[in-house]
């Protein structure tokens, strides 16, 4: 009986960002497990340093890639930055892996990320298109 592992069962809540009403209960929408977490791991990658005026430092540099010269180095440093963003803010994932595609051209990145939430052994993936307002 030592030997088994005790499965964490949490669950995640946040309000939804899209600010719905509940049809039923006409309260604010609430996000749940996996998709609270998605939500805010796509809210951390799209907000920009001091953005968040009482907390300057939660934010994600991935902006800033938008408007460099694209090097062979780029794509490491936006998976170094995207793992050191959710590292840092998110602890209820854990990346599994990054992919980045690039697209010159068009200054436009497409970003999936592979990834579990801690107590949910299911994988779940967030995509993600930056690109340059002009």
């Amino acid at each position: 009986m030592a030997d088994e592992k005790v499965k964490l069962n949490r669950v995640y809540k946040d309000i939804d960002m899209a600010f719905g009403l509940n049809p039923v209960s006409s309260d604010l929408g609430k996000k749940i497990d996996v998709n609270a977490v998605k939500q805010s791991i796509k809210n951390l990658l799209l907000t920009k340093p001091f953005e968040r005026k009482f907390n300057p430092n939660l934010a994600s540099p991935l902006n800033r890639f938008l408007f460099e010269q694209a090097t062979p180095t780029t794509r490491p440093m936006m998976i170094r930055a995207i793992e050191e963003t959710i590292g840092n803010f998110e602890p209820r994932c854990e990346i599994d892996d990054i992919v980045i595609r690039d697209d010159i051209d068009n200054h436009l990145y497409q970003i999936a990320i592979y990834y579990h939430v801690i107590g949910i052994n299911e994988p779940d993936v967030l995509s993600l298109s930056l690109t340059r307002v002009r």
